[in-house]
């Protein structure tokens, strides 16, 4: 989650600029929220393929050999944590972008002449304005992460020996796979639990703000 509110943060300033080819800029960089959880655990399965991926073509050109990346337990996990950044960021992008859009620039430009640095401005003048945006974001990325099945499921099933193994894939796999229905049953009261925390707490963020 840190990753994708980082990155859609950093995206978000960049495109709030007045730059040349924004539009396409804008376009290219929120290309993955328009991407179905298939079709962006395939493009990256392809992609960091150790043997005929396009990554394994450029390492092999230096003489190095490909990496399975989602095949060993030491690099799995860490690879798909960083396959949903790149899915997940575009929906930070679109929240801080349209807030960033409605702070005056009074404020912005009082803070440049009072010679408050780009931190400080940040902390001070720009963070209260995006305060709410970053709670919602939040709240929707972790609904997302923890009832997430598809992506992971395709990229790795789960493996490799369980290491990227949710809660949302064990009960998948319990329910799908193995026909537990009982046990699958138990796991799935539990998620609506914490899905219904989840949404209480959401719900009332949105009438306090």
């Amino acid at each position: 989650m840190l990753g994708a509110l980082g990155l859609g943060t950093a995206i978000a300033f960049l495109l709030n600029q007045r730059i040349q080819g924004r539009t396409l800029f804008r376009t290219i960089l929120l290309t993955p929220w328009v991407l179905s959880q298939t079709i962006v655990a395939l493009l990256w399965k392809w992609f960091l393929d150790p043997y005929y991926g396009p990554l394994a073509t450029v390492l092999r050109h230096f003489g190095l050999s490909g990496i399975a990346f989602l095949s060993s337990p030491r690099t799995a996990l860490s690879t798909l944590i960083l396959i949903n950044v790149w899915s997940t960021y575009p929906q930070v992008v679109v929240l801080l972008l349209a807030a960033l859009q409605t702070i005056p620039k009074e404020v912005i430009e009082a803070s440049i002449i009072d010679g408050a640095t780009r931190i400080r401005r940040f902390i001070h003048v720009i963070f209260p304005y995006l305060r709410h945006q970053y709670l919602v974001a939040m709240l929707l990325l972790g609904t997302l992460y923890f009832n997430m099945v598809t992506l992971i499921y395709v990229a790795t099933a789960g493996g490799p020996a369980r290491a990227t193994e949710t809660v949302s894939v064990l009960l998948f796999k319990t329910a799908f796979e193995q026909w537990r229905l009982s046990y699958a049953s138990a796991i799935s009261v539990l998620m609506i639990v914490i899905n219904l925390l989840i949404s209480i707490v959401y719900i009332k963020m949105v009438r306090r703000a």
